[in-house]
């Protein structure tokens, strides 16, 4: 989310630092929950998700809402480079596969998704060999421009 919010969001705070910008210029993401509203049939809602968007039931929609990077994709968005395991019992493949779908159809530039098919949760770590030089290969092309 944070590499989709600027201060229009109101969400940067009123800490230190209000004259320098909080926007990320590239962003790299393994596994992430995308959308809070939308979970797959037969997936619960994660217990981790209740202790994150605490608060009272009746604005739990409008919270959920907001902490979800798809509900904040933008043409602008900064370059995405995201990887999911088809296999992952925590977050499913699905919230990258309709966050990458949702950005593409807003405009943004560059995104670039790694769908690796039987990996877990532990996608980034589980295929380092493939990851790691793709993150390295990704800053190194986005951040030097």
């Amino acid at each position: 989310m944070l590499g989709l919010t600027g201060p229009d969001a109101g969400l940067d705070g009123d800490g230190p630092y209000q004259d320098h910008s909080s926007a990320l210029q590239a962003v790299c993401a393994a596994a992430t929950p995308t959308d809070f509203l939308f979970f797959p049939e037969g997936r619960s809602r994660h217990k981790a998700f209740d202790g994150l968007l605490g608060g009272a039931s009746k604005t739990l929609q409008e919270r959920a809402r907001r902490a979800s990077p798809i509900h904040h994709v933008r043409a602008s968005a900064p370059p995405f480079l995201l990887f999911h395991g088809t296999a992952d019992k925590t977050v499913d493949v699905t919230h990258s596969d309709r966050f990458v779908a949702a950005l593409r159809k807003a405009g943004a530039k560059d995104v670039t998704f790694m769908r690796v098919e039987g990996a877990g949760h532990g996608v980034f770590t589980q295929q380092a060999t493939k990851t790691k030089p793709a993150m390295e290969a990704f800053f190194k092309r986005t951040l030097s421009k």
